[in-house]
């Protein structure tokens, strides 16, 4: 994707995509010993799925096929683009039946929210998390034995800087937990699962005196091991 400051914006689904003899299924194991199965052309720039300045005024891609990077008629024609290149064309279909077809059994209706089944989890916090595979707001989740689901992967730990007209640095972030990711009796083991969770940064505290103004405790590294030596002698 790209965008230029005269107010254009372009999609491209880049690569070399071979075009392919389409007598074979090409999603299955094929034979080596045929030449008919050996690809000597990729396709034209021309060809690849690409938009240009849709109407919609947005194109998005997040690893995903190509026939969804906006709304409606300007998005690329999946009848136009044959099977055996490769580019994928029925997985969200597919994916939307699985999916029907597993709320329906496992909670019994279709209409659930989101975020009552996709769940961040952490010691006793339990939060509804948005996002989802390959999105911009990734979360991979494991299925519990209840049904719901429990993120695993994904975004974690999220860093924005910025500098202004002066050169100032300023910096905001959010760990999808806390600082303390070993540590279940402190009280930063989850204390930001619930502004991860709304998608919110907290400023990072760059300077002394703005460390100094939210210190919460002052110490030097091995200082407290010295002190517990002494104390066991």
């Amino acid at each position: 994707m790209r965008s230029a400051d005269q107010g254009n914006i372009y999609f491209l689904y880049n690569g070399l995509i071979p075009e392919r003899n389409e007598n074979y299924d090409w999603s299955q194991y094929l034979c080596g010993d045929t030449s008919a199965t050996l690809w000597t052309k990729f396709l034209p720039f021309v060809r690849l799925p690409q938009v240009l300045n849709p109407a919609s005024g947005f194109v998005q891609n997040s690893n995903s096929t190509p026939f969804h990077t906006t709304i409606g008629s300007e998005n690329p024609d999946p009848v136009s683009y044959s099977s055996a290149l490769g580019i994928e064309t029925s997985a969200l279909i597919e994916s939307f039946v699985r999916a029907v077809s597993e709320l329906k059994e496992t909670h019994g209706r279709v209409e659930v929210t989101w975020g009552d089944i996709h769940r961040l989890q952490r010691g006793k916090v339990d939060l509804p998390v948005g996002g989802g595979p390959d999105v911009l707001h990734a979360i991979y989740a494991e299925q519990m034995k209840d049904g719901r689901w429990r993120g695993i992967a994904g975004d974690s730990y999220v860093l924005l800087v910025t500098w202004d007209s002066t050169g100032a640095v300023r910096s905001r972030s959010i760990h999808q937990f806390g600082s303390a990711t070993l540590d279940e009796n402190s009280p930063h083991y989850a204390d930001q699962v619930q502004m991860f969770v709304n998608r919110q940064l907290k400023p990072v505290w760059l300077d002394e005196a703005e460390i100094r103004a939210h210190l919460e405790r002052e110490y030097r590294p091995g200082e407290e091991m010295r002190n517990f030596v002494r104390a066991s002698r």
